[in-house]
């Protein structure tokens, strides 16, 4: 049985129900006005207007993509909702471990400074020149990667050591695990020691294998992914150009899984005027 209707699910059903009805009505306004043309030329370029046209197989160079509007609802879904909140998660979390560790603070705000514009604000060249600041993003993401679990399906009956995985089978990889397992990482992964990163995120575990997972990998890794680490370089620089931080001492730490793993009474800050 792949829905059990207890009270959570059937209010989780009614919930996306809802999230999807309110989408459609959204996607099929949009593609009453292209038949109309009206404000065809303002859209078209946007996330909604490329996937309709992939699924109207418009232009020639789109004949081979082919989507339905259910992958429509899908992906927006994905973008507008999963996005945001794993997006947030990870920023609150890389603020806390700033806060938590001023030397750090101090030297990646040294570096926005020396990476910004004359205008004091990130541009997109400068995001690429803050090594820092990529370097506790990913430790950031190792220690509390938003998404801590993740779910495959095999596609053919496989054999994982002396364990036969029938075709089928849904698993679940712990990617939480992973990130804090010693021997991936050694005697100090429980530790933010963002030097780990120093030579790009491939390097940094003690192992051939890929063990950091913050936004998936292989052909089915997260879409979002340059879309977040920007997003988040950009906020995360805005601030620390303005704003000495400090953990307020009411923060409680206590990380839980709730889709995301976010912290339970959330993260109280200081933020002092520079």
């Amino acid at each position: 049985m792949r829905f059990i209707p207890t009270a959570f699910n059937r209010r989780c059903w009614r919930i996306e129900k809802s999230i999807e009805e309110l989408t459609l009505r959204v996607i099929e306004k949009r593609t009453q006005c292209r038949k109309l043309d009206q404000h065809e030329d303002a859209h078209d370029d946007d996330l909604l207007g490329l996937m309709i046209d992939a699924m109207e197989h418009r232009g020639m160079e789109r004949r081979t993509m082919s989507m339905g509007m259910a992958d429509i609802i899908g992906e927006s879904k994905t973008f507008f909702a999963a996005g945001q909140e794993t997006s947030s998660t990870c920023m609150s979390w890389t603020l806390m471990l700033l806060a938590a560790h001023p030397e750090w603070q101090e030297r990646v705000r040294e570096e926005v400074r020396t990476a910004c514009d004359a205008f004091g604000f990130p541009t997109s060249d400068s995001l690429h020149r803050l090594k820092l600041l990529s370097m506790v993003l990913n430790e950031s993401l190792r220690l509390y990667p938003p998404v801590p679990i993740m779910t495959r399906m095999s596609n053919k009956d496989v054999r994982v050591g002396k364990t036969l995985v029938p075709k089928g089978t849904v698993m679940m990889l712990p990617i939480v695990a992973f990130h804090h397992d010693q021997r991936y990482w050694g005697p100090d992964a429980n530790e933010f020691r963002p030097d780990r990163f120093r030579d790009g995120s491939s390097k940094a575990a003690q192992s051939k294998s890929t063990v950091f997972l913050p936004f998936s990998s292989g052909p089915q890794f997260c879409i979002g992914q340059l879309f977040a680490l920007q997003q988040a370089k950009i906020v995360i620089s805005a601030i620390l150009l303005r704003y000495r931080i400090s953990i307020s001492p009411q923060y409680r730490h206590s990380p839980i899984v709730a889709l995301v793993l976010q912290p339970e009474f959330g993260i109280p800050l200081l933020f002092e005027s520079i």
